[in-house]
């Protein structure tokens, strides 16, 4: 995309909405406030942003508590909607990571039903950049632009076996999206969607590998840091957002996994506590030591690799020890100033 017309887009989009969605039950709730929160902090026109939460399961007083600590934290200059799911249609269909609400993005174009373009989130995700600036990417001739998924074998495999397209190149994550809601009311891209589950009912990653087939050939990429996989955060070089798929930071490590806390774990609880107002310990299994024990580890597990690679002989041997470890130095280069009113790193 040349930069001329980057910038003429960003005219036309200027005075549009910018809609952030997440879809949550009760078990996802805690972590989408963190997320949805981080959106909001990170918006450079508050006035402009609207957050729409896809309810699949909640009760009015989890939808009040939720509502009210974020408009009590980040004011109300922003719009929050929730939209009621009818989590029944979906009965049918299989759970994924035991929740039914993947299903429920898939009907954004109508739930949505007067918006152009939207950015789909899960809940595991966290901004660390202005949302606004994907408005640059608002392209017609795509459908769906994401950050490309980690490959699998398995699915490769099994969308060969089914005689469906597998292009690794343009494969997307469905967990962070952005989506052209017109080019799906104007394709049938809804009803293709709920054809392709019905007709394929042993399907693995089943919203996603939907939204890729049925999207096939109109799906663009995403720079790496918009919804980079934590797992991969070595390659990006400039903020935007993180992607913990797999890996949920509000959970503390088991004890046959105890390893030092990571600089996106920490990002994430500094967020926690400085936008959200609430303890890091306060997480399902944390207490106030374990979480200190865990930062001062980690310092120490930096120093030592750090160390470590710059020996000679040994030189650039660690490199991979800092793709989920970096050294304080480099944390800095994911909080922009504006946000130093909410964290410090």
């Amino acid at each position: 995309m040349q930069q001329g017309q980057i910038k003429d887009r960003i005219g036309r989009c200027m005075f549009k909405k910018l809609h952030i969605v997440y879809a949550t039950d009760s078990r996802y709730l805690f972590p989408t406030k963190v997320a949805a929160s981080s959106a909001v902090a990170w918006a450079s026109r508050k006035e402009d942003l609207v957050i729409d939460i896809l309810d699949c399961g909640l009760g009015d007083d989890e939808w009040n508590s939720f509502s009210s600590s974020i408009l009590l934290r980040l004011g109300d200059d922003y719009s929050l909607v929730r939209h009621k799911i009818n989590m029944a249609v979906y009965d049918n269909m299989q759970a994924w990571h035991t929740s039914k609400g993947a299903y429920a993005r898939l009907e954004l174009p109508q739930i949505l039903g007067d918006v152009d373009w939207c950015i789909y989130a899960d809940g595991d995700t966290l901004f660390t950049d202005d949302p606004f600036k994907l408005m640059e990417f608002f392209d017609e001739s795509y459908a769906l632009l994401g950050h490309r998924d980690a490959p699998g074998a398995n699915q490769a495999e099994w969308h060969a076996r089914h005689g469906l397209p597998w292009v690794e190149q343009s494969r997307v994550c469905s967990g962070f999206l952005v989506m052209n809601l017109t080019w799906f009311r104007e394709n049938r891209g809804v009803e293709k969607l709920f054809e392709f589950l019905k007709d394929y009912p042993d399907v693995l990653f089943p919203d996603q590998d939907a939204l890729n087939v049925v999207c096939n050939g109109k799906i663009g990429l995403l720079p790496e840091q918009w919804g980079e996989f934590t797992f991969w955060v070595n390659r990006v070089t400039k903020p935007g957002c993180f992607h913990y798929a797999g890996r949920p930071p509000w959970v503390a490590p088991s004890r046959q996994n105890k390893i030092p806390m990571t600089s996106t774990r920490r990002i994430w609880f500094y967020t926690l506590e400085k936008i959200c107002g609430i303890k890091p310990w306060k997480c399902e299994g944390y207490s106030w030591f374990s979480y200190y024990c865990e930062i001062i580890k980690s310092y120490f597990f930096v120093f030592v690799f750090s160390v470590l690679n710059v020996i000679p002989g040994m030189r650039g041997r660690y490199d991979g020890v800092f793709n989920d470890w970096w050294p304080h130095s480099k944390m800095h280069k994911f909080m922009i100033k504006r946000l130093s009113g909410y964290v410090r790193v």
